[in-house]
């Protein structure tokens, strides 16, 4: 009687050790499955924001506000389940709302960037299109002159060049700020060229207000008015979006120190994890 009850003590003993390994087998797998979750969840979002850097496609920046809401959530459960973990979880908790926000703000400047640019894209065109009016007007009068035998006022031919230097300074800018400063991320080359296309629209600025004031002429004295009015804000505009890269490129850097530490924070999980099912093997 006495070994038949110390046979079943035993036995019950087993089945209870049994029962609490793969009970806590189950858990720490169905934690390994959430983990994986996360993981899986996290790479997609930070691809997606290296599509949105290349692009900035505004459906790319929502699907990785959307991807980043998710892993928010996927965190949330899986602090549920690990309470022993609490203290590193909360920190990767803390980088993803980090990550959310650095995130937005390069968002934000990227629409204002967008915005600036059509600002500057309708003033380039405007300017080009009263340029190119103008240029034809004085073609025809000196071509007019020439038919008759006769010379058209040599500043007519002053303030052609005038009119054609400043075109040309406008689409080196537009070329500064698209080219080398937003896509090439050269920053040195655009302030050079920036500078320079400055400097030579103040000079021929300066030419043609001086003609418009020697002559009174009309179309001297039209393109002198809306050279003074729009060519400072050419330099604003070019300014703000010199200023707002900049932020970017701070911003940029901060994301990357954040991408950084989830990948670690989410590293370390899933070698606690693995260690942890190892152990009970």
């Amino acid at each position: 009687m006495l070994f038949i009850l110390i046979n079943l003590t035993l036995y019950f003993i087993s089945f209870g050790v049994t029962q609490f390994y793969n009970n806590k087998t189950y858990k720490y797998h169905e934690f390994n499955l959430m983990i994986k979750n996360f993981e899986s969840s996290l790479l997609s979002t930070l691809i997606f924001e290296k599509d949105y850097a290349k692009d900035m496609n505004p459906g790319t920046a929502e699907t990785v506000l959307s991807n980043i809401e998710s892993n928010i959530s996927l965190l949330k459960k899986i602090l549920d389940h690990a309470e022993e973990k609490k203290a590193d979880l909360k920190t990767l908790s803390e980088l993803l709302g980090t990550y959310k926000k650095k995130f937005m703000i390069l968002l934000s400047n990227n629409n204002q960037i967008s915005a600036l640019k059509h600002q500057w894209d309708e003033l380039f065109e405007d300017f080009y299109q009263r340029s190119d009016d103008i240029a034809q007007k004085v073609d025809n009068i000196i071509g007019m002159a020439y038919l008759d035998g006769d010379y058209a006022d040599p500043m007519y031919g002053s303030f052609a060049i005038s009119n054609k230097n400043m075109i040309h300074a406008l689409s080196e800018i537009s070329l500064g700020v698209n080219r080398d400063l937003l896509l090439y991320d050269d920053e040195k080359g655009f302030l050079k060229i920036r500078r320079e296309a400055l400097q030579l629209l103040d000079k021929e600025r300066k030419n043609i207000t001086a003609l418009a004031k020697n002559t009174k002429n009309e179309l001297f004295t039209g393109l002198s008015a809306y050279s003074e009015k729009h060519l400072e804000k050419i330099e604003s505009l070019t300014d703000e979006i010199h200023q707002l890269w900049k932020n970017n490129t701070q911003i940029s850097s901060e994301l990357d120190a954040v991408r950084k530490g989830m990948i670690v924070g989410e590293k370390g999980l899933s070698s606690w994890i693995q260690s942890s099912l190892d152990d009970i093997k």
